[in-house]
């Protein structure tokens, strides 16, 4: 039993070293090799620990009746000592067989969200001290909370992409004073930033303040209900929102909660939103299922939907911002 429990371990742990190096669809696929070459499933025995558990949680029930039928419970008496030791002692072995048992849905999730980050021409590794920090006063997206404010992690396209672009995880901090004290909550928005050429400082908001707010409006009523607009220059505005750029937006709104598109002064563009992507999305199948977890991630569906609506989106922007159209 030991002796097996180890051998699983050993798998799991070069699994996982291979996981964490990988940097292409073979890397991760190398990966789940491993595991198919084992034969067999990769699970640990926890008849040990589980006995452990149930004889602790009979241990502490019997006490603490005793202790009750004799005049009542204390936790400074001996047997509230006994009790608080055995229960360390099952609490422990409870999580030995949670970390046991949690490496292999927790890898099956990170293999399944790296493939879809290479899916999207990103790299499967995010980076905490990236480009986006650096443009946290470029955008108004960035300009939230009166607490603190800061990229929680950034992931770069893949050094073959020509057009280089960045998709990100912001978080900021509102606190507010209340009769009881301090109350602190925490927001996250997600987004791309991308370079867009030929314009400059445009905003398309549905969700924060509006810089440089025009009184430019569109026909679209369904347009007018979901976003304000704000331009240094409202005619570079209408040459932006061309009817097909229009309908993508509107369209868009339907999968990216609180669409925000703004074009900086450098000509960069941030498209971003509110709703995680399913960046920590459970399998239908995984290591122990090897040649199924390898057909569901060669699936063309559609790993992480947010983002790559969010990039359809940008790539509507670019073809119509062409002027031949």
């Amino acid at each position: 039993m030991l002796s097996s429990n180890i051998k699983t371990q050993q798998v799991i742990d070069k699994i996982q070293e291979q996981v964490n190096n990988a940097k292409s669809y073979n890397d991760l696929t190398e990966a789940i090799f491993i595991a198919k070459a084992e034969n067999k499933k990769l699970e640990f025995n926890n008849l040990v620990f589980l006995t452990i558990c149930l004889v602790s949680l009979l241990a502490v029930a019997i006490l603490w009746a005793n202790a009750n039928e004799n005049g009542g419970f204390s936790w400074f008496s001996l047997t509230g000592i006994y009790i608080v030791l055995i229960s360390i002692v099952g609490l422990f072995s409870l999580l030995v067989i949670w970390g046991r048992e949690s490496n292999i849905p927790q890898l099956n999730r990170d293999i399944y969200r790296m493939w879809g980050l290479l899916d999207n021409k990103l790299n499967c590794h995010p980076t905490h001290n990236g480009n986006v920090k650096t443009m946290l006063n470029d955008f108004e997206q960035f300009k939230r909370g009166n607490c603190s404010r800061e990229i929680e992690w950034e992931y770069r396209s893949l050094a073959e992409i020509s057009t280089s672009f960045y998709f990100y995880n912001f978080i900021y901090t509102e606190r507010t004073r209340t009769t009881k004290g301090t109350k602190e909550l925490h927001y996250y928005r997600y987004g791309l930033i991308l370079p867009f050429t030929g314009f400059k400082d445009i905003h398309i908001i549905s969700d924060g303040k509006t810089p440089c707010k025009t009184h430019y409006s569109l026909a679209s009523a369904e347009f007018n209900k979901h976003f304000k607009l704000g331009a240094k220059d409202p005619l570079l505005l209408s040459k932006f929102l061309k009817p097909m750029v229009i309908e993508a937006l509107v369209n868009a709104t339907k999968e990216l909660d609180s669409l925000n598109v703004e074009i900086n002064a450098n000509e960069m563009m941030c498209i971003s939103f509110s709703n995680a992507d399913r960046l920590y999305y459970t399998p239908n199948y995984g290591l122990n299922s090897p040649d199924k977890f390898l057909n569901e991630l060669n699936k063309p569906d559609l790993k992480l939907p947010m983002l790559t609506t969010a990039i359809q989106l940008y790539n509507t922007f670019v073809k119509y911002s062409d002027k031949n159209f």
